[in-house]
């Protein structure tokens, strides 16, 4: 199944005519897009998926992002107006399945609460299990109480729900919700006829009711708010699992190409063994891929030497034949080289996408310096957006030959025009100093903790980020643009920001945008935090 197909089953189509379109939105995928930062939503991945037919579809009904079930969409301009007002009349009605808790856990809340004047909410019991009940709630036509906030106040809130079932003040809403809209009743303002539609819900609801995983669930609803990247052609490189982000601690899966990479957080993945058969199987049935490596990686991995960090990986594959040393993979229609089984990371940090798409799209004519340069991923895009030249600055003189070839794997010719230093950052400061070297735009992505023995020197980038700055901006031309970015999960863009008035107060500059991370990045507390300067 290729992606786009994949893409299209997992918006299924339920009904449709000259006026609406009715889907099955999977959890994960919010109805529209912007929403809570996400971009594409159900409603624009079907215009991708069906352009240019369907132009100017709209929503006409809503349900939350982490639920599932029907949403009903309009074709025209005009069935939205007519579909409001059939809204109006109160004909239009849904039933919801709900997976619930009944230990008894939330206290009593007035929250959702029906007002007098209004019908309270039909709920039946279809089925009971430890601690919980699969309910059908009713929602009469024309009841505007928020259905998971009358749960909760049932006593029976969602399963999954971090608003109202949380204990947690305040907890983002991640992985799988058990809330489905399996019917909807409305009067077809244009056909006259009243419309009745039923999509059943997903059989992770009957996991839940017999009591076994619902890893699945919280996978599925991770890959629907990816679908806008599996309808990227030109990329094939992404994060398919961001661990707490999609409701499974401790558990990372990233794709590259035909493989996916699990790292389980030791110490917080808690599913063991088990849980990475179960993530492996379906990456392999779901993706497609061939292989799936598994990592098992302690919390602190920047203490353990390299040639100390093999044992912490599998060496055959969890799923599937081993693949090569060193692989191609796709991104924004560049190749880069990945090594599935190397180290802690693989050659590609992948929550530097868009800002590797940004520095592509300015560096046309532009010298660019590439400092803790690794694979050179940002070096290579720079080139491929015809950069007069780059520089790249990194300790590894593996990573730099590993770079090279990225190079030459885009048919980039490396000549005069693209150098590549061997060096201490802080050593090649003075370097370009002596040799009075000069660039347009100057990457500085410097890692959390780093320890060197030649020159004896740690860096941390909590109290080195201010010198390692201002440094930098001594390497800039006038006008000069500088990124700076840290993974550090504590860090934020208003500390880079202050960390930047340090280190450069006798210079003006400015602050030309703070980009988010790509959307299979959200919410990971440990994403690339990134600030474009420009001096």
């Amino acid at each position: 199944m290729s992606n786009h197909e994949l893409a299209a089953a997992m918006l299924q189509c339920v009904y449709e005519d000259d006026y609406f379109v009715v889907v099955n939105k999977p959890a994960g995928l919010s109805v529209n897009t912007s929403v809570r930062g996400l971009a594409g939503g159900a409603v624009e991945i079907l215009r991708e998926l069906r352009k240019p037919e369907l132009p100017h579809l709209s929503a006409c009904t809503r349900l939350e992002r982490a639920a599932s079930g029907l949403v009903v969409l309009a074709k025209t301009s005009e069935a939205a107006s007519q579909f409001q007002e059939v809204s109006k009349t109160k004909s239009l009605s849904r039933r919801f399945i709900a997976m619930v808790r009944t230990d008894g856990t939330r206290k009593k809340q007035k929250a959702g609460e029906a007002r007098p004047d209004e019908p309270a909410l039909s709920l039946t019991t279809l089925a009971t299990f430890t601690g919980g009940e699969k309910v059908a709630v009713d929602q009469p036509a024309g009841l505007k109480v928020h259905v998971r906030a009358a749960l909760a106040t049932m006593r029976r809130p969602v399963i999954g729900d971090a608003e109202f079932a949380s204990r947690e003040k305040k907890k983002p809403q991640t992985g799988r919700m058990f809330l489905h809209l399996e019917r909807l009743n409305f009067d077809h303002p244009f056909l006259g006829q009243h419309v009745t539609l039923i999509a059943s819900p997903p059989r992770s609801f009957d996991r839940v009711e017999r009591g076994q995983s619902v890893l699945s669930a919280h996978f599925e609803a991770a890959l629907a708010s990816r679908i806008p990247i599996l309808l990227d052609t030109e990329t094939d490189a992404y994060r398919v699992i961001s661990a707490s982000a999609d409701g499974v601690p401790g558990l990372v899966a990233e794709r590259f190409g035909s493989v996916v990479v699990l790292e389980a957080l030791l110490g917080k993945f808690n599913e063991g063994d088990e849980g990475l058969n179960i993530a492996a199987a379906w990456c392999a049935r779901r993706l497609g891929v061939t292989t799936v490596y598994a990592k098992r990686v302690p919390r602190d991995r920047s203490s353990i030497p390299a040639e100390e960090a093999k044992k912490f990986f599998d060496e055959k594959p969890l799923v599937g034949p081993e693949s090569d040393d060193e692989i191609v993979v796709r991104e924004k229609g560049l190749n880069y080289l990945i090594k599935p089984s190397d180290g802690f990371g693989a050659g590609l940090f992948l929550d530097q996408r868009e800002n590797r798409q940004r520095l592509r799209e300015m560096a046309n004519g532009k010298s660019v310096c590439n400092l803790f340069a690794y694979t050179c991923g940002f070096s290579v895009a720079a080139a491929a957006g015809g950069a007069e030249s780059t520089a790249n600055v990194d300790l590894a003189v593996k990573y730099l030959e590993w770079g090279k070839r990225c190079y030459a794997a885009n048919k980039i010719d490396l000549g005069e025009r693209h150098r590549f230093y061997a060096s201490d950052v802080f050593e090649f400061f003075k370097r370009a100093e002596r040799q009075k070297l000069k660039y347009d735009i100057v990457i500085v992505d410097p890692p959390t903790f780093s320890r060197s023995k030649k020159p004896a020197r740690v860096f941390q980038v909590t109290i080195h980020l201010v010198e390692l700055i201002r440094r930098a901006a001594g390497l800039l031309n006038k006008r000069g643009v500088m990124l700076v970015s840290t993974n550090h999960r504590e860090l934020s863009t208003a500390w880079i920001k202050e960390q930047a008035k340090e280190a450069v107060s006798n210079r003006s500059f400015k602050v030309m945008s703070t980009p988010d991370v790509p959307i299979d990045f959200h919410g990971a507390r440990e994403a690339a935090k990134s600030v474009w300067f420009q001096f």
